[in-house]
């Protein structure tokens, strides 16, 4: 079998979720024909929602079989915690994953789910995700398949929950009205942000007074520019980054520099900076606001 990737549907769109566990409705009709042919659908969160010092995700798999939540990071009390939490996708391909662990500034998670059944052991999840290629192989019999990104929840924010994705902007699992939601860049200097503006509408980046981006915003508002700044040094250099539309404008101070290896959360003013490692290697960076 295949696997259905969104980034193969959309690359570019951002495609937000209702903020309150939901269950999904019926697919599409598009992808309910591609499911017939023996494709299969890979991992996706729906909603992300606070329980104590835990949280909770929902979302969407293949029906009857498995999901596994891999995190490494600090727990509540700042103690390195290497868990992987496990659960089971229901005959309408949902799923719920109780107990997630969250470290000081919130975490970030590796999703993987497959088509094998019930009786799967947690066992045979592979404990080193970071082996997985960009794209799996196709979907057989207990093949497990990785989720588009890495999600991304602050402590106590879990409606800031978002889904990075390696070269593009994030996309926010809740409803975000944002103009500026994120403004993701790497080491090179490539630069992708994404928020909500008016619908069917021009979108323009500006930095330093230079527009180096423009867009159109989709139907319900949302968009993401594309843009190339400066390379980043290792010394750290607050940027402003202003969308303008006809209608609407919003300026961010975004700290730009070369992050230290590693995944690393770090608070800022009005939200957090995310360094994490892509599949194929090097860093990008998410700030999410």
């Amino acid at each position: 079998m295949a696997v259905i990737h969104a980034s193969a549907v959309a690359a570019l769109l951002l495609s937000l979720a209702a903020c309150q566990p939901a269950r999904p409705g019926a697919e599409d009709a598009a992808t309910a024909e591609l499911r017939a042919k023996g494709y299969a659908r890979a991992p996706e969160i729906t909603s992300v929602v606070e329980e104590g010092t835990t949280f909770v995700v929902y979302g969407v798999a293949n029906k009857g079989g498995r999901v596994n939540l891999k995190y490494l990071g600090a727990n509540d009390a700042g103690l390195t915690l290497n868990a992987s939490i496990g659960g089971e996708v229901d005959k309408e391909g949902v799923f719920r994953i109780p107990e997630v662990p969250v470290g000081p500034h919130g975490g970030l998670y590796d999703l993987l789910a497959t088509d094998s059944p019930r009786s799967q052991r947690e066992s045979e999840v592979p404990a080193d995700t970071s082996a997985f290629p960009t794209d799996l192989p196709s979907d057989e019999r207990g093949r497990w398949l990785h989720a588009e990104g890495k999600l991304f929840v602050p402590r106590g924010h879990p409606e800031k929950a978002v889904v990075l994705r390696a070269g593009v902007a994030g996309r926010p699992v809740s409803v975000q009205n944002q103009i500026i939601a994120e403004v993701d860049y790497d080491g090179r200097g490539g630069i992708a942000v994404a928020g909500r503006v008016a619908p069917d509408i021009t979108v323009n980046l500006v930095v330093g007074g230079v527009m180096i981006g423009r867009s159109q915003s989709d139907a319900d508002g949302r968009y993401q520019v594309l843009g190339q700044i400066s390379a980043p040094g290792e010394a750290e250099v607050v940027m402003d980054i202003e969308i303008t539309t006809e209608k609407q404008s919003q300026t961010r101070a975004v700290p730009i520099s070369l992050p230290p290896g590693g995944d690393r959360i770090t608070p800022i003013e009005g939200g957090w900076r995310v360094d994490w490692g892509l599949p194929g290697g090097g860093v990008q960076t998410s700030v999410v606001f």
